[in-house]
């Protein structure tokens, strides 16, 4: 009885971690209520960096179970008090005809999912604790990260530009690896870097949104091909 009462009240604290992390990420990430937002580029303006763009070809029929881990840089640090360094796992389906994502915590607690079509720019949202989560501007930075660049540019607003760098290295004597960094801006202004790295235990992804004061370590953890898609 008493084992029963330790794992009902650890669950418990776990959902309201996860109820307060929401509420103050949504603040921050999804409502551009940051300072660094105010003085730097307007949220909404870094939302329309661009439509939402179809699959490419490289990429359809693949499925994706990656690690997202949040942390609050620039003067959002300072909230660091309130909130702890996150994790979060997000399921992406990718097909000829859109995208199925599905977002969860660590423990299993549904947060939101999501479906967009490639014909429209609607995206169908089912939340599930994460009240405040914008499936939207989730595809939005998926495609900025993982979209090639030749689709990338000619889709981008007038104001916005996006560079790519490249450094080849040699990670071990077997392994050649290799890193590359997007950068992103705005009427000549920084507002997003996405950093590459490619390992001996795979890639490694940073994303760091200089606009709205966060990061995310994104490591993916399975990449399957969909034999027979359900579009």
């Amino acid at each position: 009885m008493v084992k029963v009462k330790v794992k009902v009240n650890f669950a418990c604290f776990m959902l309201k971690q996860w109820q307060h992390f929401i509420i103050i990420m949504g603040l921050i990430l999804f409502t551009g209520c940051s300072t660094v937002a105010e003085k730097q580029v307007n949220s909404k303006q870094v939302y329309q960096l661009m439509p939402l763009l179809p699959v490419p070809e490289s990429l359809q029929n693949r499925l994706w179970l990656e690690k997202f881990t949040f942390s609050l840089t620039g003067e959002n640090s300072l909230l660091r008090n309130e909130i702890s360094q996150q994790d979060m796992l997000l399921q992406t389906e990718l097909t000829e005809n859109g995208i199925n994502i599905a977002a969860m915590s660590l423990s299993g607690i549904m947060l939101a999912q999501a479906q967009w079509q490639k014909d429209k720019q609607q995206v169908d949202s089912e939340l599930g604790l994460a009240k405040k989560f914008d499936t939207k501007k989730v595809l939005h930075d998926l495609q900025l990260v993982n979209w090639p660049l030749d689709m990338l540019r000619p889709a981008l607003k007038a104001g916005f530009m996006v560079e790519e760098q490249k450094i080849e290295e040699q990670i071990n004597s077997d392994v050649n690896g290799s890193s590359k960094t997007r950068h992103f801006y705005h009427n000549g202004q920084e507002i997003i870097i996405v950093h590459y790295q490619k390992t001996d235990q795979g890639l490694a992804v940073s994303f760091e949104q200089l606009a709205q004061g966060y990061r995310l370590m994104i490591t993916r953890l399975t990449d399957e091909i969909i034999p027979n898609p359900i579009n």
